[in-house]
């Protein structure tokens, strides 16, 4: 009986973790494994040219993988190196593909995995003004815009003199002296997560200068968006009021002279 010959090959392009691994086989109709292949670290792998039966139309052997294809985009092409052949090859999207070889078939087919990619951006709100000895609170907005799904991203925060008694209850975050460090977990495209920081401020400085840093675990299509806005915050004393000899004295210097009116 002539036989088939059937090869998968792997091809992974904008990988978005060093780790990701993808494992490719081909089964029989009949469920049974004729070859695997495994990418490891590499970019690349294939199960070698596999000696097959052929198989009539509707009993195709099975093309596939594993791994963490959520976050790539799949494409199938194939070749057939026998001249003449008119055997029906798969192409389109997927994780898996059937083809039913004829006799003499030397068929290739790769399977490429496109990393999809992530854009994270920040931005920052806090008060136009406080007060020495007021709470100033300050929002970190970290957002997904795709297309991608992030796995994870770090915010880095250094926040400025001038504030005491920092603290955070965002979960994932700590605080080291000025220095705000946060770890979040996965975001989907089009999702946003908020951090929360907040001092006290202590009047030495008249005003307070703020931004921030997102960095994705994937490749950001938009590095531009990864550093927040800039906010700042002026810091006013309170007017003090007092009435002495007559004068009411406003912190500043200011006096305005009380005014007798006789009955």
């Amino acid at each position: 009986m002539q036989t088939s010959k059937l090869t998968l090959n792997k091809q992974i392009t904008d990988r978005r973790q060093a780790n990701d691994s993808f494992d490719i086989s081909v089964t029989s109709p009949e469920g049974a494994t004729v070859g695997t292949a495994s990418t490891g670290l590499s970019n690349t792998a294939t199960t070698g040219a596999l000696t097959v039966l052929p198989r009539a139309a509707g009993q195709g052997y099975t093309l596939g993988e594993t791994g963490l294809t959520g976050n790539y985009d799949q494409s199938w092409s194939c070749t057939n190196a026998t001249t003449g052949s008119i055997t029906p090859l798969p192409s389109g999207t997927g994780t898996s593909v059937q083809v039913s070889p004829q006799p003499g078939d030397d068929i290739s087919c790769t399977l490429t995995n496109t990393g999809q990619k992530t854009d994270l951006s920040l931005a920052k709100e806090g008060p136009a003004s406080a007060a020495p000895g007021d709470l100033v609170t300050y929002r970190l907005i970290v957002t997904n815009h795709g297309p991608g799904n992030s796995t994870g991203y770090t915010v880095n925060d250094r926040l400025p003199a001038g504030l005491t008694n920092i603290t955070t209850t965002t979960p994932g975050c700590t605080v080291t002296g000025l220095d705000l460090a946060c770890t979040g977990g996965e975001l989907a495209a089009g999702d946003s997560a908020v951090i929360e920081v907040s001092g006290i401020a202590d009047g030495s400085v008249k005003t307070l200068y703020n931004s921030a840093v997102v960095k994705s675990n994937e490749i950001d299509t938009d590095p531009t968006n990864d550093t927040s806005n800039q906010v700042t915050t002026e810091i006013v004393p309170m007017v003090s009021l007092a009435v002495a000899g007559g004068l009411l004295v406003l912190g500043g210097g200011y006096a305005l002279k009380r005014r007798r009116t006789n009955a």
